[in-house]
């Protein structure tokens, strides 16, 4: 009943196909970089797809072995789609386990895994309970900076340098600024987060990310009424990995209460983030892309996260970032670096080397493939 219970569960967030595609040359597991382009090469997106011949085959199988299990059956299903497919090479984040499931169940073909999450050190309870599988292999594993491939050593593979994938691909025309700041929304719904195997409670989603958003808009709010400044922001329940995950509704309710004004446009982030002359964020993957981009980017961080991206926040403030609760002192830094000529900020960055990689185009990924 348990695993029927589960199936109906899975199947009911998918979309259906009588038959799998033809034979491909490069599977991509999951949608994050559905805009990854790749010249000359037949390309799949696995992503909510349910092919009805290999659900089919996939149940025979399980009851001609005796093991009525679910992760049998998926393991089944999932072995049938590949070999349908028969990819020389799967690409898919750390995130998405099906990369080094892909590797596991096919040794001999290749495995590329790129990262999707900035992983800290306040990830290591989540850290251990969703890379429990052991070992994780996969050929090369495209990271975004040294600090990550030290942090996910644990992951047998060759290490690749290149930035976020998703970031590099993206090609963005430059625009009239028409806001002073776009502030990026990292608002989640409220929930408890649960080990799968415990009743444990290992964090309550929101509640810091609430505090840090709070304390932002307010200082935003004001700035709004003193300065006259056009704040516009990039609502997490736009992007298309959260739309179905987080109330747009719920998030403007939650802004509403801390800024009196602010606007938003139905464009990505990237877009609105090249109308604006500086973007604030907390500690959004997002904010560290666009400041890859050399984007003027403002980091706010309450003081008890110091130890939060060090590579990109150093021990002392500075022109980018802010560790702190002191209302007047994060607007005095927001409206130095709203003022602050784009020329001195490239001198800065230079200087600073955030260490963050990017690979305009991902020519090193398209290179190895190739």
């Amino acid at each position: 009943m348990e695993t029927l219970i589960k199936i109906i569960n899975l199947i009911s967030k998918k979309n259906f196909f009588l038959r799998i595609p033809e034979k491909i040359d490069i599977l991509i597991f999951g949608h994050t970089i559905r805009n990854l382009k790749i010249e000359k090469k037949k390309v799949y997106i696995l992503d909510n797809q349910i092919f009805i011949s290999a659900v089919l085959i996939s149940i025979k199988k399980m009851f001609l072995n005796g093991n009525f299990n679910f992760a049998h059956l998926n393991d089944i299903y999932f072995s049938e789609i590949v070999n349908s497919m028969a990819p020389k090479i799967a690409i898919g984040n750390e995130i998405n386990f099906n990369i080094f499931k892909f590797k596991k169940f096919f040794p001999k073909k290749i495995a590329i895994a790129y990262q999707c999450v900035q992983w800290e050190k306040f990830h290591k309870a989540r850290l251990k309970e969703w890379f429990k599988m052991k070992p994780l292999i996969c050929d090369y594993f495209f990271v975004y900076d040294k600090k990550s491939k030290k942090t996910l050593n644990f992951v047998k593979s060759k290490f690749i340098i290149s930035g976020s994938l998703r970031n590099n691909e993206i090609t963005i025309q430059k625009k009239k600024k028409k806001y002073d700041i776009m502030f990026i929304s990292e608002f989640r719904e409220k929930k408890k987060i649960v080990t799968k195997h415990t009743s444990k409670i290992i964090g309550l989603m929101g509640r810091e990310s609430y505090t840090f958003q709070s304390f932002i808009l307010k200082a935003l709010d004001e700035l709004i009424k003193e300065k006259k400044l056009r704040v516009c922001i990039a609502l997490a329940s736009r992007r298309p990995e959260k739309n179905d995950k987080i109330s747009c509704s719920s998030e403007k309710k939650f802004l509403n209460q801390y800024i009196s004004k602010f606007y938003t446009e139905p464009i990505k982030s990237y877009k609105l983030a090249e109308k604006s002359e500086i973007s604030i964020t907390c500690f959004s993957t997002l904010g560290k892309e666009l400041l890859a981009r050399n984007h003027k980017v403002m980091f706010v961080l309450y003081s008890k996260f110091k130890s939060v991206n060090k590579k990109y926040l150093p021990e002392h403030d500075g022109k980018y970032w802010y560790k702190g609760q002191n209302n007047y002192l994060l607007k005095k830094k927001i409206i130095e670096l709203v003022k602050l000529r784009k020329k001195k900020w490239l001198m800065y960055l230079r200087r600073q080397n955030i260490g963050y990689g990017y690979d305009p185009g991902n020519k090193k990924l398209k290179k190895l493939i190739k």
